[in-house]
């Protein structure tokens, strides 16, 4: 399965399953393989002897699938805007009205959070219908455009 599903993932019997297809990367793909082939019993060294990777870098791969299995990227962000999330947020993040009253400035002023991470947030707010607060008018216009109105289907 070295190919992109449009759907699905297979791995250790699991289904990974991505609103957003583009955070799904050839790597990722290689990555879930070779968790389902470690959990067959292959040896760190067969993988990487297949994959063409160091023991050390069949280790990061098997990290990274299961750092994700453990805390999925949230509502098709990717995963530094879903950290910071987690870290802005108490408790569970089960819907994105449970992040709505965060404003813009909110995101801004926290630590290590850009002007991208931001508008990342705020367009997959946007998109859900739901106008964070704070938006500067600029990417309210951007938004728009890109997405329409809130509350309108393009």
């Amino acid at each position: 399965m070295n190919t992109f599903s449009n759907t699905f993932l297979m791995a250790k019997g699991e289904t990974f399953v991505s609103p957003d297809h583009s955070r799904l990367t050839p790597n990722y793909c290689r990555d879930a393989e070779m968790a389902r082939l470690r959990q067959e019993g292959w040896t760190h060294r067969a993988l990487g002897e297949k994959y063409g990777l160091t023991r050390g870098g069949v280790c990061s791969a098997l990290w990274r699938i299961a750092s994700l299995r453990a805390r999925p990227p949230l509502f098709g962000l990717g995963t530094h805007a879903s950290k910071v999330l987690r870290f802005m947020v108490d408790g569970d993040i089960t819907s994105p009205d449970s992040i709505a009253h965060l404003s813009y400035p909110d995101l801004i002023d926290f630590p290590n959070v850009g002007v991208g991470t931001a508008r990342e947030i705020s367009a997959m707010l946007w998109r859900r219908g739901i106008e964070i607060g704070g938006l500067p008018a600029k990417l309210r216009v951007a938004f728009e455009a890109e997405y329409g109105m809130i509350g309108s289907k393009k």
